[in-house]
């Protein structure tokens, strides 16, 4: 039987994939979805959360999809496999008040991909989301460097006084733009 987390990223899987074949509004087919869905607060919480993330975001993640399976054509990706590549970034860039793993996010995605998408669709999904993963990882290396040469020494406080939340906001973006660059920037591996 699916964990309660499993079953909201399916409510919301389903609400986005309507929203992007049929035009519905997202949030109007998450409301009607929840309450036709047995879910626990939490569960419908992070539901809404997800559908939220990703419509308000949509452009972003999308150039960091795009920019992570160059060769494939947003348009040209199957619905289906478009909205589980939408709902794994956006949860990752984004995450919950109680986040879940990395690798957990992106279990769950290739699970949604077997469930609903094609016979290639896991496959297809795991290689862009491990693209994405590194260069997540990558941007937080790089913070983690960045935030200890900018530490004072003994005191663990930036050296300019700004507080965490500033530097958390410009890794956000700085994720954004790296992430999303052109194809002709990214690095396959």
């Amino acid at each position: 039987m699916a964990s309660p987390r499993q079953r909201a990223r399916s409510v919301a899987l389903q609400a986005l994939y309507e929203a992007d074949v049929s035009g519905h509004p997202a949030c109007a087919a998450a409301k009607r979805l929840l309450e036709e869905t047995r879910l626990s607060d939490t569960a419908r919480e992070l539901a809404a959360h997800l559908v939220k993330v990703v419509i308000n975001n949509l452009p972003g993640i999308d150039e960091i999809i795009q920019g992570s399976a160059p060769l494939w054509p947003l348009a040209q990706v199957s619905p289906v496999d478009r909205n589980v590549l939408r709902l794994a970034v956006g949860e990752l860039l984004f995450p919950p008040v109680d986040p879940a793993p990395l690798k957990a996010v992106i279990n769950e995605a290739v699970d949604l991909a077997k469930q609903y998408g094609s016979e290639g669709s896991a496959r297809f999904v795991n290689g862009v989301l491990g693209t994405v993963a590194g260069q997540l990882g990558n941007l937080r290396v790089a913070q983690e460097q960045r935030g200890n040469g900018a530490q004072d020494k003994g005191s663990g406080e930036p050296r300019d006084g700004a507080g965490g939340d500033a530097q958390e906001g410009e890794v956000v973006g700085s994720a954004r733009s790296r992430l999303g660059r052109s194809p002709k920037t990214s690095r396959r591996r």
